[in-house]
This record gives C-alpha cells, sequence and structure tokens, in this order.
C-alpha cells in the first residue's frame, strides 16, 4: 500500500494553518514537546543565544553535556552511537535543562531520519489500536479535504477522484487493523505511510556546516513542506559557519523553522507568521532586541534584497 507524499505533505500543511498549527495525531504530541522544550528554554533565559543547536565535533557535545549534566543514551536498535545520541537533562543540572530530551545526530550520518523515527517511538501515545484508529480518521478527513479542493488545487478532477479513493482505502486498512490488539499489532507497518509528511530536519543546515565536517547537529521534526520551503528561500543564502566554530547557538530565524506552519513567501505573511511565533513566548527586552534585529533580515530573504546572512 502507497500514501502519497504529495498529498499528505498539503493536508499536514492545511491543517496546521487552520487549526492552530495541529498536526497529525502522533505527530502532534512530539511536535509540541520538541517546540516547548526550545521555547521553555528561550523564554527562561530571555534569549536563543544560551541554546546550542550544534556542535564542531562529538568532542565537543560531549564536554557541553558534561558540564550541563545531561545524560546521554543511544537512539535505538541498528542506530550507533558515532551516529546519533539523545541528551537528557539530570535532576541535579541547570535548571533549564532539566527534563529536557533532544536528539542528535552526526551532520554527515545519513541515519538522521532513523533516528528520528526510533526517538518518536519511544514517545508514543496510546496503544496501537487507537494509533491505527486516528490514523483511520485523520485518513477520512484527508479524502473530505480533497474533495473540497482545499488541497491538491492543481490536479485534475480524475487524479482527484484517484487518490480520494487511494486514502479510502488506506482509511479502510487502518479501521481494520484497530479491530484487536493483534491485527494492530500485525499492521505497525502500515503506520509508517502516516509519517511521510514529516522531515528529520538538522537544525542547522549540513550546507552551513560544510567547513566543520565532523559537526553534530540537533534534529527537529518539521513539516516536510515547510523544511523544503525555509531551505530554499532562507537557508540556501546563509553563510557556512568558520572552522574555528566550537558550538552554535539557535537564533531568532532558525527558530521560525521550528515553529511555523508554512514558511511565507511575501512580506505580509512573513509579519504575520513572525507575529504569530513571537506570541507563543513570554514578552521580554532581551529577547525583542533579537526579535527585532532579525526582522528586517526575514523580510530582506522573503523580498530578495538580502542575498546571504550570517547566524
Amino acid at each position: 500500500m502507497n500514501a502519497n507524499k504529495q498529498t499528505l505533505v498539503e493536508f499536514a500543511e492545511h491543517i496546521a494553518i487552520t487549526k492552530n498549527n495541529t498536526r497529525y495525531y502522533h505527530h502532534n504530541y512530539t511536535y509540541l514537546l520538541f517546540q516547548r522544550q526550545i521555547f521553555n528554554y528561550i523564554e527562561d533565559s530571555k534569549s536563543f543565544k544560551d541554546l546550542p543547536v550544534a556542535f564542531a565535533s562529538r568532542a565537543q557535545l560531549d564536554i557541553w553535556a558534561k558540564q550541563n549534566h545531561q545524560q546521554m543514551s543511544v537512539v535505538g536498535i541498528g542506530i550507533p552511537h558515532t551516529d546519533a545520541a539523545i541528551t537528557l537533562g539530570m535532576s541535579y543540572g541547570p535548571q533549564l535543562l532539566i527534563g529536557q530530551q533532544f536528539l542528535w545526530v552526526k551532520a554527515t550520518s545519513g541515519l538522521y531520519r532513523k533516528a528520528l523515527l526510533a526517538w518518536m517511538d519511544t514517545l508514543r501515545k496510546g496503544n496501537y489500536q487507537s494509533l491505527h484508529m486516528q490514523a483511520a480518521e485523520y485518513c477520512r478527513n484527508l479524502v473530505d479535504a480533497l474533495r473540497k479542493k482545499e488541497i491538491r488545487r492543481k490536479i485534475s478532477d480524475s487524479r482527484r477522484a484517484a487518490l480520494a479513493r487511494e486514502f479510502e482505502d488506506l482509511s479502510d486498512q487502518f479501521t481494520q487493523a484497530s479491530q484487536s490488539p493483534q491485527a494492530a499489532q500485525a499492521n505497525i507497518a502500515l503506520l509508517d505511510l502516516m509519517d511521510r509528511s514529516l522531515d528529520a530536519d538538522h537544525v542547522i543546515n549540513r550546507k552551513s556546516l560544510t567547513l566543520l565536517p565532523d559537526a553534530w547537529v540537533m534534529i527537529a521534526p518539521v513539516l516536510s513542506g515547510t523544511n523544503r520551503k525555509f531551505g530554499r528561500i532562507i537557508e540556501s543564502r546563509a553563510t557556512p559557519f568558520s572552522s574555528s566554530t566550537t558550538s552554535i547557538p539557535l537564533d531568532p530565524i532558525t527558530a521560525l523553522k521550528l515553529h511555523a506552519a508554512t514558511i511565507p513567501t511575501c512580506q505580509a505573511e512573513l509579519k504575520a507568521a513572525y507575529g504569530n511565533f513571537r506570541s507563543w513566548l513570554l514578552k521580554s527586552p532581551e529577547l525583542s532586541h533579537e526579535f527585532n534585529a532579525a526582522e528586517p533580515i526575514l523580510i530582506g530573504l522573503i523580498n530578495g534584497s538580502v542575498k546571504s546572512f550570517a547566524r
């Protein structure tokens, strides 16, 4: 069974935009957990700059983890510790990091998506029966959006009808799989189809790390459409970090990618999205200063007047 990726991506973006940044059921919990961990840290520290999101090497990540009392653990079976790791803030460490859990990968590793999905599996809420029921409902809602032409607006009516049948069939399969614990367990692979709208995003894009060949970077769950647009419109113009860099902090421009339902394509959309992002964080003079400094750069990236920028 297949699930058309572009249709899943457009529906995920549609519900995120129209339903207050909502995501697919299981993804919703992971997104909210990740976002709140990031944003709670920013609010309490009153700065984006205090949270590192990439290191020049595993050794630098280990130094930070030791200094900040982070428990380091492997991600899962088949993912070597040389490719990925999870940090968890211990109760006797810095207050801002207690209980905070982040996924890190070697920037050159090809296992970043596998690592994200393995991490997400540890965060699943509910049993597999309920997950299949939720997936069935999600597919029914997707079919409704298809028929109303809220998504895939440029395809032919015949193609639209074929996609609707495809996702109706998938919804029926999820419903059948939800009928018993045994059926749900036997059809776990079906749930993997629902992850197609999700990207495992390097918080600092790999092109910006070309002068740091041993870099390790935080991985974030991001809508696939958002990630692609951000890379094309914004990250492609970011200046690579120098070879003398040891750690890279978060910044408002990068953080917008972690929050936005979609990446703005004009100045009006940008102001609305950026304003919405700011409203999620408690106000402070320090944060306002960082937001204000980044806004004209973002506007320039959107309207084309800024050709390159440094983070």
